[in-house]
Order: structure tokens, then C-alpha cells, then sequence
């Protein structure tokens, strides 16, 4: 969940980024073949796979899930700070945060069902309560498979 632009960049602090910059890096540094897991909760989300170069000698397959069109800005929503969904980085002093609904929905349906492998989220989608929340309140994503 984050900030992008409508050219695919996405905000990683002060610099933008952009899909084959991340798998250009991710290939440079792999050993081993795998897939690789893009979700991005982010305006334009879909511009960030745009141009993506497909000739990896590591990255086998690439998967994106994404909250919003290449022409549509994301949702946010403020909600209550839960900190099981901050683990890495848990807020102090904190009961309210502001999230992007895809991410809070998602997150939050990914504990509901206890799916903790990267491979079984892709399954979500499928999820009556996904389906529920996709249709009420995110109303597109897409997803893509290269």
C-alpha cells in the first residue's frame, strides 16, 4: 500500500521506482530460478506493469495483483491500528491509521482464513468474503500472470 504516478513509478521513499527496475535487481542478485510476487495497493496500480521486460534468467514466472486501473487513483480508508497487521514495523501511540482499503481488506482476509504462503494468496480471489468486498468497496483489481 503506497503511492505511485501514471507513469508506473511506484514511491519508495524519495526515489520512484518502476517494475523492471526491482526485477532487473531481484535477477541480478537471485541464485536460484523462482517466481516473483508483485501486490501494489497503489493509484494506477495497473501502470506498474506496463513495459515489463519478460527475459529474466532467474525469475521463472512474475504475478502482479493489483488495487486499481491504469486510470484510476486507490481508496483509502481510515481504520483502527491493529498491530498483528505491522509486524515489521509496529506504530506507537497509535489507534487510527490511514490504509489503503484493498490492503486492509486483503490483509485482513488473508488472517481471517490463516493463509500464511505466498502461493496460497492467489486463491483469495476466489473467496466468497473477497468476492463480497472486491464487489462493495474496492469494485475492480486485476491481476496478471507473465
Amino acid at each position: 500500500s503506497g503511492h505511485s504516478n501514471s507513469k508506473g513509478f511506484l514511491k519508495f521513499y524519495n526515489e520512484n521506482i518502476n517494475s523492471n527496475t526491482i526485477l532487473n535487481y531481484l535477477n541480478k542478485n537471485l541464485n536460484e530460478v523462482c517466481r516473483i510476487y508483485f501486490i501494489i495497493d497503489a493509484c494506477y496500480s495497473q501502470n506498474f506493469i506496463l513495459n515489463i521486460n519478460k527475459n529474466y534468467t532467474f525469475i521463472e514466472k512474475i504475478y502482479f495483483m493489483g488495487s486499481s486501473m491504469d486510470y484510476e487513483k486507490s481508496k483509502e480508508i481510515e481504520a483502527d491500528y491493529d498491530e498483528n497487521m505491522f509486524e515489521e514495523l509496529p506504530l506507537e501511540d497509535c489507534n487510527k491509521i490511514i490504509v489503503g482499503i484493498f490492503t486492509l481488506y486483503f490483509v485482513k482476509l488473508l488472517l481471517i482464513r490463516n493463509i500464511e504462503d505466498i502461493i496460497k494468496f492467489k486463491n483469495i480471489i476466489n473467496d466468497k468474503l473477497w468476492k463480497m468486498i472486491s464487489i462493495n468497496l474496492i469494485k475492480q483489481y486485476i491481476i496478471v500472470k507473465y
